[in-house]
């Protein structure tokens, strides 16, 4: 699947994500990292590749779900996007990036009026007027 432009602004937003909740808390795995670079490069089903094996012990950070769903998402797997959304969302439901993303997914999977209520959760929580537009264009597709 073609990545778009909402999606490189979502992978930008989970660069930019601390990783850590406290000073103890390792630096990321080097997968993590190769990961975010091949999704960069829209090489989704390679970043998939990549994180899935790892889903076992890393579900629940928020960092990883939210990277491992991007890149479901991309790589076309819709359903496995979801499930690590959902966890993101579970500790985060203002997560206006994890939000933007499952509505992604669930437009995919054909659940568009669950994909517009969702992306215009997004838009009520004050996102870029850039993301806005983006989202207004995802939500008519709804």
């Amino acid at each position: 699947m073609r990545r778009s432009l909402f999606s490189i602004f979502i992978l930008a937003a989970v660069t930019g994500l601390s990783l850590s909740a406290g000073a103890e808390t390792p630096p990321p795995p080097p997968y993590f990292e190769t990961a975010k670079a091949v999704l960069m490069q829209g090489k989704a089903a390679e970043a998939f590749v990549l994180l899935e094996p790892q889903e076992g012990a890393r579900a629940g950070e928020i960092p990883f779900d939210l990277l491992l769903g991007i890149a479901a998402i991309d790589a076309g797997q819709h359903t496995r996007a979801v499930f690590a959304l959902e966890r993101v969302l579970a500790v985060q439901p203002n997560n206006a990036r994890a939000r933007a993303e499952i509505a992604r997914a669930y437009l995919a999977l054909g659940e568009a009026e669950t994909a517009r209520q969702e992306f215009e959760t997004v838009q009520r929580q004050g996102v870029p007027a850039d993301v806005s537009l983006t989202l207004d264009r995802y939500i008519a597709a709804a």
